[in-house]
């Protein structure tokens, strides 16, 4: 951990800050003049907003585990460096017993506080597919890994989304289920693991992303950075969907596009008992929108896809840039 004051004046207010990270924070950072909690509807972590007295500004942030502690660092010591300098934050300083991080600032704004003209719509998904395309290429892949951790929640899952599910949801998410374990594995590389707008930022004056939040960052197949933008933002925009793949340099073979909808169909079902426990009703109308959208896909899906490429080629992997 990086300690630059042995002894500094603990943050005042306990209400907002809780006096174990305010010590952290100011043993790494020195006195703190303000914190304000910018956690909002965050699933897990709890992050703030914090201001040493010479005006700089940071995050810190507390993760619900080791587990996504572990994983949060990892990505910042062996993985963001690939994406280029400004392009994620820097980690400051770790606490494994706190399970806490501080973070350097990005300048700009997430693209889904409010929207953007066109024009930048696509240039965000060009460059968050470029951005992505470094990250699945910052480490050599590992060999493939069995469908057994995407596919062994399906029962629990269906215990408690069932009565939720229209009919031939639960069908559907039972073929997509069976489909992965039968399809050829796909190697493993370092993925983001919540690849949403709301985890990038957006600078409008000089026009660059960059992406936050790497507390599920793990090896896995590069489709699983894809799920969340394919059935979220590129959902009848298909621009957006182009242009991410301008950036990213390579489409997706036949092969990758049916464990997608696998994976989708498995994330959506995670999504509406997740909704229903938490009472989340945007996540489970969200869930429901993509089933619908895999039904409709379902007959197109070819189970027995091989791993040819579109006509627009592409590299087995992204080069590094």
């Amino acid at each position: 951990m990086n300690r630059n004051n042995s002894n500094p004046t603990t943050y005042a207010d306990s209400s907002v800050l809780p006096p174990d990270l305010a010590t952290f924070a100011e043993q790494a950072l020195g006195p703190l003049k303000d914190a304000c909690d910018t956690s909002g509807s965050r699933e897990n972590s709890s992050v703030w907003r914090i201001t040493t007295r010479s005006g700089a500004a940071w995050y810190l942030k507390r993760h619900p585990s080791v587990k996504f502690h572990t994983r949060e660092v990892t990505a910042y010591a062996q993985w963001t460096p690939a994406l280029g300098p400004g392009r994620t934050p820097e980690l400051v300083a770790a606490d494994p017993a706190l399970s806490a991080v501080i973070l350097t600032a990005l300048p700009g704004n997430s693209p889904s506080d409010r929207p953007l003209p066109r024009d930048q719509e696509r240039e965000v998904h060009r460059q968050l597919g470029l951005l992505l395309s470094r990250f699945h290429a910052s480490d050599p892949p590992r060999p493939p890994v069995g469908a057994g951790a995407a596919t062994s929640t399906v029962e629990r899952n269906l215990a408690v989304a069932r009565l939720h599910l229209v009919p031939g949801d639960e069908t559907l998410i039972r073929q997509l289920a069976t489909r992965l374990t039968a399809l050829p594995h796909l190697p493993q590389v370092p993925t983001h693991g919540d690849a949403q707008l709301h985890n990038t930022v957006w600078n409008a004056e000089t026009r660059t992303l960059g992406i936050v939040d790497f507390e599920r960052a793990e090896y896995g197949p590069a489709t699983r950075d894809l799920i969340r933008l394919e059935y979220g933002p590129w959902d009848g925009r298909p621009d957006l969907r182009a242009a991410f793949f301008t950036g990213y340099g390579q489409g997706l073979t036949r092969l990758e596009t049916n464990v997608l909808n696998a994976m989708t169909a498995l994330d959506a079902l995670s999504g509406i008992a997740f909704g229903i426990t938490a009472g989340d009703t945007e996540v489970i109308e969200r869930a429901h929108r993509t089933l619908q959208r895999l039904r409709r896909e379902s007959a197109a899906c070819d189970p027995s896809a091989d791993n040819e490429r579109p006509s627009v080629g592409r590299r087995d992997l992204p080069h590094r840039r």
